[in-house]
């Protein structure tokens, strides 16, 4: 099974620190043990790159969805079973996509549509193959037609919008954004990132699609299967709302379950409160 985790700690009664882990738990028949691939580090913004804390009024939100299913659909299934592409987004064009409402907090009588996006960071994960070499462009083959697909690219669209191309620089940042083994490390799962703040400001609140991730149909013949998704992170202000310290972490873990280990993420750079519940 594959997660997403998020743990939001209370530094005191107005402020908020975030905390973003993109971890891969793996269903295997492996010896158990976990590898801090990126270590988990504060993720700063293009438009402030000494900036990792954001002092607001105002908080953060979490929107993403899955581009592969299981062809079989049943709540007890897993992604070791046949898997197929989600694509819903009406678009010949593209062959997996997945779409989230993104939306914004009414405390204290905000309006959302008021609100100021001042950050909005994408994520996506996957697993598109059993093979020992796993090569960042691949193609893919179906009912005749070929598509050539890149681990570190993906297709957004917006509320109004078309798709843009999002493109993860793996050249810069102290996280690399994120990790992409081209072999059989890690059994070829990667995590990406891209920054992606000045197209939701543009678009807002409302729909946004995620298409054409670096994935594969089908059935693995290792028994761990195929996955793929994504997430978005959006921090935005409201002179209504509390005021609030938001901070994003990110990195990338591997981690096997067949038996039980000890695994410590260490999480530095935030304040919590002193004394009370968190």
């Amino acid at each position: 099974m594959k997660k997403f985790y998020t743990k939001k700690t209370l530094a005191n009664t107005m402020s908020i620190k975030l905390i973003v882990f993109s971890v891969l738990f793996i269903s295997a028949i492996f010896n158990g043990y976990g590898q801090l691939r990126v270590p988990f580090a504060p993720r700063t913004a293009a438009s402030s790159p000494l900036k990792a804390v954001y002092n607001i009024k105002g908080d953060f939100t979490m929107v993403g969805n899955t581009n592969l299913t299981l062809v079989t659909y049943s709540d007890t299934g897993d992604n070791a079973a046949d898997m197929k592409y989600v694509d819903i987004d009406g678009d010949i064009n593209t062959w997996n996509s997945s779409s989230a409402t993104l939306s914004f907090s009414t405390e204290n009588g905000a309006i959302p549509l008021c609100s100021n996006i001042i950050y909005a960071g994408l994520y996506w994960t996957g697993r598109a193959s059993d093979n020992s070499t796993n090569p960042h462009i691949f193609d893919v083959t179906k009912n005749g037609v070929t598509k050539s697909f890149d681990k570190r690219k993906v297709l957004l669209k917006g509320p109004g919008g078309s798709y843009i191309d999002v493109v993860s620089n793996t050249t810069s940042n102290i996280n690399k954004n994120i990790y992409f083994p081209d072999n059989s490390t890690d059994l070829g799962m990667y995590s990406s990132y891209a920054e992606v703040t000045n197209y939701v400001q543009d678009h807002g609140l409302g729909e946004y699609f995620v298409a054409d991730m670096a994935l594969r149909e089908g059935l693995t013949s290792s028994g761990i299967g195929l996955y793929g998704g994504w997430g978005m992170v959006v921090v935005y202000e409201n002179s209504k709302m509390k005021y609030r310290d938001v901070t994003v972490f990110d990195g990338h873990a591997f981690v096997t379950n067949a038996t039980t280990t000890d695994f410590t993420f260490d999480v530095t750079g935030f304040n919590a409160v002193q004394s009370g519940n968190v």
